[in-house]
């Protein structure tokens, strides 16, 4: 199980190269801008400017690193052990290396990361590839249903808590799952992707079982 844990992350960064070079471009770019309005604010002598331009770069230069620090945890096979972690400050982290993929699909991400910590004990890695998967999953969906007429295809993340766990939900306005396949999404090697393994979803009902939480579908009345 953590051998095909491990491929599941490997095989799901080649589907997020793009995505991540199109991220990383971003404070890549910015940098650069910021670093030729640094250098203009030498030339004609304005301190004040040459700091905001110098204050905007470690910005970026910060983001750039969170996003390549996401990346190495994910694809690292070291195990991980259960910690105290903020699942705001997670599900932030986790959404780095989906913004991209989701900006190209055209699909809106909706996070807001509660004002005040909610922290339980997990496996950080884990709990991250649980949330990348049912991201994917629901990009996945939105991408067969973009022909049909969507006001915005999006996907919203929400925490909360309920008296002593933590919920976090993943909502897609999506086609939903059919009650046929609704029987099997939990059994490995069942799949409605083409070229898909079906491990995917029993893999993370498992991840988050060993942590003592659960993976539950909920119906709703649209998507899933």
């Amino acid at each position: 199980e953590a051998q095909l844990a491990h491929a599941s992350r490997v095989n799901g960064m080649g589907e997020m190269a793009s995505g991540i070079a199109h991220e990383l471009a971003q404070p890549v770019t910015a940098s650069l801008s910021q670093s030729q309005a640094a250098l203009r604010a030498l030339e004609m002598g304005k301190p004040e400017l040459l700091q905001q331009a110098l204050h905007a770069n470690v910005r970026q230069a910060r983001r750039a690193g969170d996003i390549l620090g996401r990346i190495r945890s994910y694809i690292s096979n070291a195990p991980s052990q259960p910690q105290l972690i903020d699942l705001g400050q997670l599900v932030t982290q986790a959404l780095l290396l989906l913004q991209g993929p989701a900006t190209q699909a055209r699909v809106e991400l909706v996070w807001q990361a509660p004002e005040k910590e909610l922290n339980v004990w997990a496996d950080p890695v884990a709990l991250e590839q649980v949330l990348h998967n049912l991201v994917r999953n629901a990009l996945d969906a939105l991408a067969e249903s973009a022909e049909k007429p969507l006001t915005t295809a999006q996907i919203e993340l929400t925490l909360q808590r309920q008296e002593h766990q933590a919920l976090i939900s993943v909502q897609d306005n999506g086609p939903g799952i059919s009650p046929a396949a609704l029987e099997k999404i939990f059994d490995p090697f069942f799949t409605t992707k083409p070229g898909g393994m079906g491990l995917g979803l029993p893999l993370c009902a498992t991840l988050m079982e060993r942590m003592g939480g659960s993976l539950d579908y909920v119906t709703s009345a649209a998507g899933a």
